[in-house]
Formats: C-alpha cells, sequence, structure tokens
C-alpha cells in the first residue's frame, strides 16, 4: 500500500458515513496523471468509494473520472433526498406567501451552519429537497425545526388573515390543535452520484408533469433550483452547486 505523503494531514480517528472500510485516512486526494504527485481535493467528497489511485484515499471518480465535490467537508451526514407533504394533499403551497415560509426557513437553518441545500422544488402541496446536515447537528432535530417553524408561521398567517382554510388543519391531537405536514417524511441518503443526479432531474422536472404543468421548461418555475443549474444565478441565496461550482 502506498503512503499518503507527509505534507498532507490526514483526519484520524473519523469515518466517512460513505467508507466501505475502516481505517481510511479521511483527507481526500487525488494523484495528478502528468506528474504523479498527490493533490489534496479543497471540498470533501461525500459518495462511497467507486474507484480510487490509492487504497487510502476516499473518494469517488465517476465513469467520465470527474469528481463530484460538495461544498463543505462533511463526516457526519449524506447528502438526502427529502420529501414532505402538506396534510391530506391540501394545495396550501400554491399561494406564495406560503412558499416563502419554505424559503425563508432554509435560508435561515443555511444562514446559521445547520444545512447546504443542493436542489429544491415547492410544489402546491408538497416539497422536495436534497440538502446535507452539517456537522454536529443531528438529523431529526433539523428536520423537527424546520418542519415547526414553517407550520407554526403558516398557522399564523392564517390567523392574522382569519382564512377559512385554517379549519382544513384542524387535528384531534394530544400534542396539537392543527397540524399542516403529513407525518413521517421521507428522507433518503444519496449514496451515488448516479442517484444524486436522478433526485435531482426529479425535482427539477415535477413542475412539467402533466398533473401540474406549472411550467414548459424547468428554469421557468421561480420556486425551484433549476435556474440556478441552468444559469448559475441564485435568487434566494440559498442554494450550493453539488459539484462545488
Amino acid at each position: 500500500m502506498r503512503k499518503i505523503p507527509k505534507n498532507v494531514k490526514a483526519k484520524q480517528n473519523r469515518a466517512l458515513p460513505c467508507c466501505a472500510a475502516s481505517g481510511f485516512p479521511l483527507q481526500v486526494l487525488t494523484r495528478c496523471a502528468g506528474c504523479g504527485l498527490y493533490v489534496a481535493i479543497p471540498n470533501a467528497v461525500f459518495f462511497k468509494p467507486a474507484i480510487v489511485d490509492v487504497p487510502a484515499v476516499v473518494g469517488v471518480v465517476t465513469n467520465n473520472s470527474h469528481f463530484s465535490v460538495m461544498a463543505d467537508i462533511n463526516f457526519d451526514h449524506h447528502a438526502q433526498f427529502f420529501t414532505v407533504t402538506i396534510l391530506k394533499w391540501h394545495c396550501l403551497l400554491e399561494d406564495n406567501k406560503f412558499k416563502d415560509v419554505i424559503v425563508s426557513s432554509l435560508q435561515f437553518l443555511k444562514e446559521r451552519g445547520y444545512i447546504e441545500v443542493y436542489a429544491f422544488v415547492i410544489m402546491p402541496n408538497h416539497i422536495h429537497l436534497i440538502w446535507q446536515i452539517q456537522d454536529g447537528y443531528l438529523l431529526s432535530s433539523i428536520q423537527q425545526r424546520f418542519l415547526k417553524f414553517t407550520a407554526q408561521k403558516m398557522k399564523y398567517i392564517l390567523l392574522d388573515s382569519e382564512d377559512p382554510k385554517l379549519d382544513f388543519f384542524k387535528v384531534n391531537a394530544k400534542d396539537r390543535l392543527h397540524q399542516f405536514w403529513e407525518r413521517n417524511p421521507l428522507s433518503v441518503d444519496l449514496w451515488s452520484p448516479a442517484v444524486f443526479e436522478q433526485k435531482l432531474d426529479y425535482i427539477h422536472n415535477n413542475p412539467l408533469q402533466d398533473k401540474w404543468q406549472l411550467a414548459t421548461e424547468t428554469k421557468d418555475y421561480h420556486y425551484s433550483s433549476a435556474n440556478f443549474y441552468e444559469s448559475g444565478l441564485d435568487h434566494f441565496n440559498l442554494l450550493t452547486h453539488h459539484r462545488g461550482i
């Protein structure tokens, strides 16, 4: 086994959740095909190792030898595909002021360093995200905070405007009078570049489905990350490109 150069420091006593074997040093390296020198990649690769030049290197090379790079080093959590639906599939999110509640909550979590958001779409009755909980935070805690804040904010909007739609969300529960989100949201770890790209495409094409027909091109739907991936412009000050671009 080749040794990692002495001038490259490796993180110790931690394991990437995607590591296929224990004991791997966690500095991400690649080897220059021209000069043969090892170069530290400034951003962590979060996918499961597929092809590596050195056995002690954690990384991924896709079929076209392109490293899929995440924006920040993260050892605790994979990026995840996250879906949550409004209670009983009511189309509460048709109104943009409720979409803005979702955006502002994600902005808050990002600004506080709790998450990175790689993709999203806000549909009339559900949302899809690709996000990554950052080191030191529990996935369950961040999800709960996000869902609780957005539910409370939506309730106050309906209360303040005396909107009769509030009655749709009354529940007979011990811990609440109103419920806005269906329980048990979907949360799926994205283990490979192929799966990540598939979910990314699914998110961006959601508004174009025959069921919705909310836009004719993905980039034209405002409450989505599609235009960010087309133009590089982040109108929400929220998004991180999953390749570190």
